[in-house]
């Protein structure tokens, strides 16, 4: 209750105001732009797992330092337009995606869950990182088998159902 927010330390209200800034300062600066261009040259032309694996590790990284809204609004546009590149359904990319926004376990700030940990005093720093980093590689590898094996047979392939040829066209169309 209201005890517990004014029982809050100052580091929580900081990391948490420091997130939601740094999400707005990557958009607003014009990095986050910079940062989905260079992305989308470092896995355009890759086979479908190396890209899975790329754009998984990605967002569990950024969302480690960013909030989770930032990164997702700066990178799916990016992600829909390397899945029609490559001629797959953007959901396959994004679904994987979405969920890794949300699966960062290293730092304070990557999730509530993990601000709320660290707020009782008792998982240091150190001890976060170091557990949160195989947590990552762990969700990393379950997300990119998720996106290969799971997606394709819950969203209907798109060459059975020919989304992606009027899915992307309409996208390309729309961003011009």
């Amino acid at each position: 209750g209201a005890k517990d927010v004014c029982s809050m330390g100052l580091e929580i209200v900081l990391i948490v105001g420091g997130g939601f800034a740094l999400g707005s300062a990557v958009a607003l600066s014009g990095l986050g732009e910079m940062m989905a261009q260079w992305f989308s040259r470092v896995v355009g032309g890759l086979p479908l797992w190396l890209i899975l694996f790329f754009s998984v590790t990605f967002f569990l990284v950024l969302t480690e330092f960013t909030t989770n809204t930032a990164t997702a609004l700066t990178f799916f546009p990016v992600l829909i337009s390397i899945a029609c590149a490559v001629g797959v359904d953007p959901r396959q990319l994004m679904a994987p995606c979405a969920l890794a926004t949300s699966g960062a376990f290293m730092f304070p700030i990557a999730t509530p869950p993990n601000l709320i940990v660290f707020s009782t005093g008792r998982v240091g720093l150190g001890t976060m990182a170091l557990r949160g980093f195989f947590l990552n590689v762990l969700t990393s590898l379950l997300l990119v088998l998720g996106g290969l094996f799971f997606v394709p047979r819950v969203l209907q392939k798109a060459e059975d159902n020919g989304w992606v040829d009027r899915g992307c066209a309409s996208m390309m169309s729309n961003d011009r």
